[in-house]
């Protein structure tokens, strides 16, 4: 078990380890997910490897590695991830007998990560590479062989020669190994579809892949020029266009972009080493992805000939689109034949061939990106979410919670957030929300930070809503929190389904990848938000809260559902006490009190079930060694616990430990 899996971590990593970091998860959730924890970062050597083994053996806990080097301690994140020379896929299938000749044309390790059907595939590369190619290469090999989404370089990959304890116990190991390392060519070939039967978009990223960089073509074509373009090279072409561009001195960018890709064809430039330079223009970067700009350099070589030395670039009419003539527009003339373009023509044949490499057949789709949660199974980036409740029930107190959680990268009620920054609008009670603030910061014992205010409404509507959206642009924010939407759509018809101010809202999404997080109200005596059917139609997450009692009487509840959840499950439901924090007396001498949420008391989580909670608590904390779920339902007299312990466990009351799964108190 200790050679194979110090043969494993010598074939992938070579002589020459990173430092990588190891994981361990002695317990699982409510929902079966592992709690990870770092237990070390070390260049996988075989006497580390055995002694963290052991370690996980005697705790019973399960062993992990990020298979990616990391910039900081603490948890990997795609944001801390270095250069890597190993790329890798989670395959939970047996494989065909195309896919074990495709591992074995690569020469990869297959680790069983779980049993029979559960395998690791590993592919060493002869070098380090960015974490952007190293994405990209895992997502051509997890589609190559069926996998789960286990692409990102922050990746959690079980270590071979320990165990997997999801179910009964089971041993990860190696079943091939690897004996030697791929270059990057090599690799790019193997995983390559056939482009004979491939579809727009995967000839295009192909062709991205296979691009040849701007900084190498310039040397090779440094000072070569072709009659008509005024003696510019490939880079003083570019750096023209990109000028044009940033003057507004062009007359369309597919005319700029188009005709800049003509002029280095008349150079002599391949389409790979054209294609380089395009990914680098201003006027095609600013609006087209990487794969949109292949198809359209793909279809200007294939209807230009490219520059022959008898005949100059006027006998053939062509581009002199990085403004070398004397007129300001962009001519788009062709040879004069029957088959020449138009100008509108032309445009609509290039608008075409960008939405042609938009198209996605099944397996360009398995590529995509999943949802990234910013909040897990809560909120999620590039979406746009709203939580909905009547006056009073402490929505914003839950919004402003939330906000500080994920501007300070701390895990919010237990679950992950993506850390950035946060930007509050608040359109009503921004007074209330300094109070707020300050008791969230005397609670946790931090400032507030990463969390920016503007207090003050902003009208969707109105001129000044585009300089908001322009402030968030550069901010660049991960969450924007809009407090409430009556008060920034004054002007507006709510019940109406004129879908303006919604789109003026999204325009925020659009521009920064961000969750925008609008606070809204309810009708008078009805639950969801108040208004016409088109917010709800666009919204990617609702969530719902409802508070009973009172928090001066000590006995008030808010509970937190989630409503909507266009991509994952809904329904998931929290519960909150309010806690009065004092802050002091004002100049006044009068007292300053606000409140902040925190988990509820056991005796306070469902009234209706006040006895059946305490029962099953108590058998928990009086137990002398912790019970499985089976023995308190013995002691309680109820035949299923499990609803009661997920309460108790949300509350932080308990805590589960081992496997299988003990309780003890928090």
């Amino acid at each position: 078990m200790k050679s194979n899996t110090a043969a494993f971590f010598a074939e992938t990593y070579g002589s020459d380890m990173p430092r990588i970091t190891f994981i361990s998860s002695p317990n699982r959730d409510a929902r079966g997910s592992i709690i990870p924890d770092v237990i070390a970062q070390a260049k996988p050597k075989d006497f580390t490897v055995r002694r963290l083994l052991r370690q996980a053996e005697r705790e019973g806990a399960e062993l992990f590695f990020a298979p990616v080097p990391m910039s900081g301690e603490g948890m990997p994140s795609e944001a801390q991830a270095k250069d890597a020379a190993v790329i890798w896929a989670d395959v939970d299938q047996d494989f065909t007998d195309e896919q074990w000749a495709l591992i074995e044309r690569l020469d990869a390790t297959v680790n069983e990560s779980g049993g029979v059907g559960r395998h690791h595939v590993f592919v060493p590369l002869d070098v380090p590479h960015p974490p952007h190619v190293i994405k990209e290469l895992n997502q051509a090999l997890r589609v190559a062989l069926d996998g789960d989404a286990k692409q990102n370089p922050a990746s959690f990959l079980r270590v071979p020669g320990s165990f997997n304890r999801k179910g009964e116990p089971v041993l990860c190991r190696t079943v091939r190994l690897s004996s030697s390392r791929q270059t990057l060519p090599s690799v790019r070939q193997a995983l390559r579809t056939d482009a004979s039967s491939a579809s727009e978009y995967q000839r295009a990223s192909v062709a991205v892949e296979d691009a040849v960089s701007a900084a190498e073509t310039f040397r090779k074509y440094a000072g070569k020029t072709a009659p008509g373009l005024g003696g510019m090279s490939p880079r003083r072409l570019l750096d023209k266009a990109n000028g044009r561009f940033a003057e507004g001195n062009y007359d369309g960018r597919h005319k700029l972009a188009s005709g800049l890709t003509k002029d280095l064809l008349r150079i002599g430039l391949s389409q790979g080493e054209a294609l380089g330079v395009l990914l680098e223009c201003d006027a095609a970067t600013d609006k087209w992805t990487p794969a949109q700009i292949a198809a359209d350099v793909a279809r200007v070589y294939s209807k230009e000939v490219p520059h022959q030395p008898d005949g100059g670039a006027e006998s053939r009419g062509l581009s002199t689109s990085a403004g070398v003539s004397a007129e300001p527009g962009v001519t788009s003339a062709d040879d004069g034949g029957d088959d020449v373009l138009t100008d509108a023509e032309d445009d609509m044949e290039s608008a075409v061939s960008r939405m042609m490499a938009e198209l996605l057949d099944s397996s360009a789709m398995d590529t995509q990106e999943d949802p990234e949660p910013l909040i897990d199974s809560w909120l999620f980036v590039d979406t746009v979410a709203r939580i909905v409740g009547p006056p009073g029930s402490m929505k914003s107190f839950i919004a402003i919670d939330m906000s500080a959680h994920v501007g300070m990268g701390m895990p919010w009620r237990g679950n992950d957030v993506k850390k950035g920054p946060v930007i509050y609008l608040l359109a009503e009670g921004s007074k209330g929300a300094k109070k707020r603030k300050q008791a969230w910061e005397k609670h946790h014992r931090r400032r507030m930070e990463n969390v920016l205010f503007l207090g003050r409404a902003i009208q969707v509507l109105g001129d000044e809503w585009d300089v908001f959206v322009e402030v968030c642009k550069r901010v660049k924010p991960v969450l924007v929190v809009l407090d409430t939407q009556s008060r920034i759509t004054a002007g507006s018809d709510e019940n109406s389904n004129d879908s303006t101010a919604f789109n003026r809202v999204d325009d925020i999404r659009k521009v920064t990848g961000a969750c925008v997080f609008v606070v809204h109200h309810p009708p008078k005596d009805g639950k969801g938000g108040r208004g016409g059917s088109v917010w709800i139609g666009g919204l990617d997450t609702e969530l719902w809260v409802e508070k009973k009692g009172k928090v001066a009487t000590g006995d008030c509840i808010v509970t937190l559902e989630n409503e909507k959840q266009k991509d994952e499950a809904d329904g998931l439901k929290l519960q909150f006490s309010p806690k009065v924090i004092d802050l002091g007396v004002d100049e006044k001498g009068k007292r300053r009190t606000s409140v902040v949420l925190v988990n509820p008391d056991v005796g306070a989580i469902a009234a209706s079930e006040l006895s059946t909670i305490e029962r099953v608590f108590r058998a928990i904390r009086d137990a002398q060694v912790p019970p499985t779920a089976t023995e308190i339902s013995k002691a309680v007299g109820i035949k299923n616990v499990r609803n009661y312990l997920g309460d108790l466990e949300k509350a932080g009351k308990i805590e589960a430990v081992g496997s299988p799964k003990r309780y003890k108190p928090a």
